[in-house]
């Protein structure tokens, strides 16, 4: 059974229960309310005349009432009876039978008005009995015959009603349970044909902002997010097939010239030996970088709390090891929530290409302060429009492309930065260079 199903039938189940409850509520509180009507009729009645009627039998001994006592009363109505009857169950006077139940004269006479309902000859009636004294009880009866067959007449029409009322509650339960499950249909079915089919679903059309809603909603961003995604991998394959096919040609070139060519001098067989070995190099750098930004650096790397001065203390001792130049640093205490891994890649990153775009003599600078890193070089400097896009993958400006490198440096750092929920920066440096940065979001509170 699908959750529609289910839900329609909770829904209907609910609202049957409550049909039947409000129906049989009603069928009782008008069976109550009509019997308390006729039992306050039966008590004023013998209040007006069956006690004095009573009392004069009983004091006189006379059987049959004098016909003034009845004329005009509601005795004088086929409807309503009259009977006095003793503790013994003799009936002293009776104007018309009524059947006698000992247990309720018994309790009548020791707590008082007593009511029940009887039938009398295939009628139904409604019976009070009244002591008159310490041993005789007076028994008015009257009809109920008329609101007994409007309470028939009330049950067939709660019926039908209750019927009806089903009906159209299981109606409304099922559109309802189609409506409310339909972003749900809706997102199984477009999770379906993204497992099955590859294919990137439509948004699923929603206006609502419950539960359901906010599902739906998530799931669109979800399919943002693939779109996006799919569509920088195209980019990816297709940027790094141009940028492999380069080295790859020129490799595949020099491989196939030394074949083809077994006599050549040592002098230029070293030289194109070392020319390959360079560009393998480079090929293998180009090879490390694309992966790391495929990967997004680390991706089991978990992350962990990461004191971000000691960090950039590391980084500037390995490089000035490798490269023997000055590299100043400027950096504060305090850690923040990081991955190690990636955090140390993208500063790797800044820290080499100022080595690369820096004069020999001059110094690089790396200033931490809060959750940035800043690196600078004494470089001469770039442009507006190659600051607008350092940050693309594989772009190289045209004052770098002298120099080694695959234009990926920096798209790692933006994407480490991206992915710590920070950002990244170029700006031109007072008296000359480059300062190049990133952020990270600030550290979790303990606790």
């Amino acid at each position: 059974m699908t959750l529609g199903r289910r839900l329609a039938l909770v829904l209907g189940s609910v609202v049957v229960a409550v049909v039947i409850t409000s129906a049989v509520l009603s069928a009782v509180l008008a069976r109550s309310s009509l019997e308390g009507s006729v039992d306050a009729s039966l008590r004023t009645q013998a209040d007006g005349f069956a006690g004095r009627i009573a009392a004069g039998i009983l004091q006189t001994g006379v059987v049959t009432p004098p016909p003034r006592e009845l004329a005009g009363s509601p005795l004088s109505e086929a409807a309503t009876r009259l009977q006095i009857v003793t503790d013994e169950g003799t009936v002293v006077f009776q104007s018309a039978v009524i059947p006698i139940d000992n247990a309720v004269t018994a309790e009548a006479l020791d707590e008082g008005d007593r009511f029940r309902t009887v039938d009398i000859d295939g009628r139904p009636f409604r019976v009070l009995t009244r002591p008159v004294d310490e041993t005789s009880v007076v028994q008015l009866a009257t009809t109920v015959e008329s609101w007994e067959d409007g309470l028939d007449d009330l049950r067939r029409a709660l019926t039908i009603v209750g019927i009806v009322g089903v009906a159209v509650a299981g109606s409304m339960a099922l559109i309802t349970a189609r409506r409310l499950t339909r972003p749900i249909v809706d997102v199984t079915e477009a999770a379906d044909r993204l497992v099955h089919e590859r294919a990137l679903p439509a948004h699923i059309e929603t206006d609502r902002r419950d539960e359901v809603g906010r599902m739906a909603m998530a799931f669109n961003d979800l399919v943002d997010a693939l779109r996006v995604s799919r569509e920088q991998q195209d980019r990816l394959v297709a940027d790094a097939s141009h940028e492999l096919r380069t080295p790859l040609t020129s490799l595949r070139m020099k491989i196939d010239f030394l074949e083809a060519e077994p006599d050549l001098p040592d002098g230029r067989r070293q030289s194109i030996v070392t020319g390959a070995a360079a560009e393998l190099e480079v090929l293998t750098a180009l090879v490390a970088e694309l992966v790391d930004l495929a990967s997004n650096g680390a991706v089991d790397e978990a992350a962990q709390p990461l004191a971000l001065g000691d960090l950039v203390h590391e980084i500037a001792a390995r490089a000035r090891l490798t490269t023997g130049r000055t590299i100043a640093v400027i950096a504060e205490d305090g850690a923040i929530q990081a991955r190690p891994g990636q955090v140390r890649r993208a500063l790797s990153n800044l820290v080499d290409n100022a080595h690369k775009y820096s004069p020999a003599d001059q110094p690089i600078e790396v200033r931490h302060a809060g959750t940035s890193i800043e690196v600078r070089d004494h470089g001469s400097g770039m442009s507006q429009d190659a600051r607008d896009r350092a940050f693309d993958r594989f772009y190289r400006a045209p004052e770098a492309q002298t120099v080694n490198g695959s234009g990926i440096g920096l798209a790692i750092v933006k994407q480490v930065a991206e992915a710590h929920g920070g950002r990244v920066w170029i700006d031109e440096a007072a008296g000359g260079g480059t300062v190049v940065g990133f952020s990270l979001a600030p550290a979790e509170p303990d606790g």
